[in-house]
């Protein structure tokens, strides 16, 4: 969205009382959820962390001009950007024109997302569930990989959204570039400005207008592999930029051995809130319990090492069966984990069990269209309602205090 439309949005939203912007997603047809559950719970704090977050968001709404950035880590809970989408859908509705930007997408092949990328033939892929070396793996939770001397991705607009998420500048984050190594734009019809930032681990490109479509070049001198892990679209819009980490197979293990990359790519994005949903794969197995309880206080110690003051939520899981197709008995002692740590670490916790209902719940998440015929990962419908759900819980924060004082 252009400046001058930014500046229609700020008079607007002076114009309008609070209660304009009071608004959450309808659940009404959602009888057997436990509504009184979906709220955050804070810890002996009271949740101070999240007053700068809350803060920021209020001034995004008032002056029409803020983005604010979300980052969401999880499995196969967002592995298909249903739930994302649905929080970015929510986020969109509260006023006109807070489209923000799409921010990062992971650079893998069949990723979905409001863009497709075509590689050329010599890229290879790994993810951070791989058992090789953990070193090129990062915040994005894979990467892509070539040797060859000359190959090419392209990045483009493939219109399933209803935003258009244009864009007018953006980074590339890549391994670091040998002397003779090329990483430029093929083919663009607008004048840009690169500027390199090995430093940070990126390459940005500013670009002197809005496009729906990026081909990038890497030119190769060096022997060795040249890995990208993922991209960073940017357009300076007002709205809430919604960021995800996640592989259909992630473990708080698998972020805690991919510490070095993760953290220096964190320490180069802005976040003001940190969401964590992983935890269905950790307790999977028989002893994956004690594994959680050792990974999850570390990884929120390894983000706050970057991130001092950022509020985190973290939410439990909806029941969900194994292979036996019985609920996996280890669940509600991972919940209970997850207060305790939560309560150690100054987060917040929401509580998905509780509201979706809690011991044999399957059966109804089932019979409603939520829950998959495998009984363990959502259907499109339950992640969009999970969604809903999310997005109430940190609109009600948000909606406690004034806007206009």
């Amino acid at each position: 969205m252009k400046a001058s439309l930014r500046h229609i949005l700020f008079l607007l939203l002076f114009s309008v009382s609070f209660s304009a912007f009071s608004q959450e997603a309808d659940l009404s047809d959602y009888a057997f959820l436990n509504l009184k559950a979906d709220t955050l719970v804070h810890s002996q704090s009271g949740g101070k962390n999240l007053r700068a977050f809350k803060s920021k968001f209020r001034k995004m709404l008032t002056e029409g001009r803020t983005q604010v950035n979300i980052l969401h880590f999880g499995d196969f809970n967002l592995q298909s950007d249903v739930l994302p989408e649905q929080m970015r859908k929510n986020f969109r509705s509260l006023l006109p024109g807070l489209d923000g930007a799409k921010g990062m997408l992971t650079a893998v092949k069949k990723t979905p997302s409001a863009y497709s990328l075509n590689f050329s033939s010599k890229w290879q892929y790994e993810d951070i569930s791989s058992n090789k070396d953990f070193q090129n793996k990062g915040l994005w939770a894979s990467s892509v990989y070539t040797a060859a001397d000359k190959e090419n991705v392209s990045v483009k607009i493939n219109g399933k959204n209803s935003v258009k998420y244009d864009f007018n500048s953006f980074r590339v984050y890549h391994s670091a570039l040998s002397a003779g190594d090329k990483l430029i734009i093929d083919d663009m019809n607008v004048a840009y400005q690169r500027i390199d930032n090995p430093e940070e681990g990126y390459t940005e490109f500013v670009l002197s207008d809005y496009v729906e479509q990026i081909k990038l070049m890497i030119s190769k001198t060096s022997e060795g592999n040249f890995y990208i892990y993922g991209f960073y679209f940017q357009n300076g819009d007002a709205g809430v930029v919604y960021n995800v980490s996640s592989h259909e197979n992630a473990e708080y293990v698998y972020y805690n051995n991919n510490a070095a990359l993760l953290s220096s790519q964190l320490a180069s994005l802005d976040a003001d809130l940190v969401i964590l949903s992983l935890g269905a794969n950790d307790i999977y197995d028989d002893g994956g319990e004690t594994s959680f309880e050792t990974n999850l206080p570390l990884f929120i110690d390894r983000i706050r090492a970057v991130k001092t003051d950022v509020p985190i939520i973290i939410t439990t899981p909806a029941e969900y069966c194994l292979k036996n197709r019985k609920p996996n008995p280890r669940l509600q002692k991972s919940i209970k984990t997850v207060y305790a740590v939560a309560e150690q670490k100054n987060c917040s916790v929401l509580d998905f069990y509780k509201i979706m209902g809690g011991e044999n719940s399957f059966r109804t998440l089932q019979s409603k269209s939520l829950l998959q015929n495998d009984l363990f990962k959502m259907t499109d419908k339950g992640y969009r309602l999970m969604g809903d759900l999310l997005y109430n819980a940190i609109w009600h924060e948000v909606e406690r205090e004034p806007f206009f004082e």
